[in-house]
């Protein structure tokens, strides 16, 4: 049964045209060769996964993927996520599509019809899981990234070249390139002062529109840690596309979608047709802000008006005048403030 991990998706591209002929040719400037071709890439790919936590019932996930990226930091992603249950039967599933510009983020549910914007990193961006699963630009999960390393050995051992070195966060890796291959066949991350690993093993080729060669298939697994993971990738295209990923309008734009800006306290809920014309995110967060603005202000107003005169007949009046004058502002659809609630209930 194959098996993968959720948090997924970049694949890292090595150009036949790179000085990188064959394993005996290994060298650091060969690698860096090989990860220029991965600043922007489009995959798509498919995975299961099992994650084990110690004391909890093991999880099994299947993630169907789409995911394409700049090296501007922007991105987006198409990503079918089934979760299962005891006897394979389905617990969960989701359909959604994230966009990522620069800090914010976007998430797209096609059943809710919802768009809702935050700012930070999806759960699958953090730091954490880059030794667990695939990111953007060059990255260990695809046998790429090597030329991040220092202090690198390149030692030949009858067919088999061992290339080893520090990575950025003080991990130690060893890489494993068999006799004519310019994929690895396996890579082993280690950390100091703990027993935890991750290893991985690639297999099979596939290659992009302009001729760059990727493995098809990337088996992945935790090594003594307390969160086991077995992971088996398939990836069914790579392709170096030029096209920019944020689309004018934005493809998280979609009409008749409700949108909720969570970039403020209280959420900013917008329609459509307001910010038909915004072309990014941050464009978004700027008319978001000058509508929580107006909240603020009709619930100061509110609050005022309940302080003005605490008789009965004058509480009931502010109840009555504060929604009036949220719908003055086009946010009568916001829950009155706290403030209120507790002048109401004295």
């Amino acid at each position: 049964m194959q098996k993968s991990i959720i948090f997924a998706l970049t694949i890292l591209s090595l150009t036949a045209t790179s000085s990188v002929a064959n394993a005996k040719d290994l060298d650091k400037k060969a690698f860096e060769n090989a990860d220029v071709a991965c600043n922007k890439l489009k995959i798509s790919y498919k995975l299961f996964r099992y994650i084990k936590n110690e004391g909890e019932p093991e999880v099994k996930t299947e993630e169907i993927c789409e995911r394409q990226y700049d090296t501007s930091n922007n991105w987006n992603m198409l990503l079918k996520l089934t979760t299962f249950g005891e006897g394979d039967k389905v617990a969960f599933q989701s359909d959604q599509k994230f966009y990522f510009e620069k800090g914010d983020h976007a998430i797209v549910n096609e059943k809710e019809k919802t768009t809702t914007v935050r700012t930070g990193k999806a759960y699958f961006q953090d730091k954490n899981y880059e030794w667990l699963g695939l990111t953007n630009g060059p990255c260990l999960a695809l046998g790429r990234g090597l030329s991040k390393l220092s202090d690198v050995t390149i030692k030949r051992s009858g067919n088999t070249t061992i290339v080893t070195g520090v990575a950025p966060d003080s991990s130690l890796i060893e890489a494993k390139f068999e006799a004519n291959s310019v994929l690895p066949s396996s890579i082993l991350r280690t950390f100091k002062g703990i027993d935890a690993k991750i290893e991985w093993t690639f297999s099979g080729q596939i290659v992009s529109n302009d001729g760059s060669v990727f493995p098809k298939r990337v088996v992945s697994k935790t090594i003594n840690a307390a969160l086991g993971v077995r992971a088996e990738y398939e990836f069914k295209s790579v392709s170096n596309d030029p096209q920019t990923v944020i689309a004018n309008p934005p493809s998280w734009l979609v009409p008749k979608y409700s949108i909720v800006d969570q970039r403020f306290t209280p959420s900013m809920g917008i329609n459509h047709d307001d910010v038909k014309d915004v072309k990014t995110l941050e464009e978004l967060k700027v008319f978001a802000s000058g509508k929580s603005k107006q909240y603020q202000t009709a619930i100061a107003k509110g609050e005022k008006l309940i302080q003005a005169d605490e008789s009965s007949k004058q509480k009931n009046i502010a109840m009555i005048a504060l929604p009036i004058i949220l719908l003055g502002t086009g946010l009568g659809a916001f829950s009155l403030s706290k403030a209120l609630r507790r002048q109401a209930n004295k």
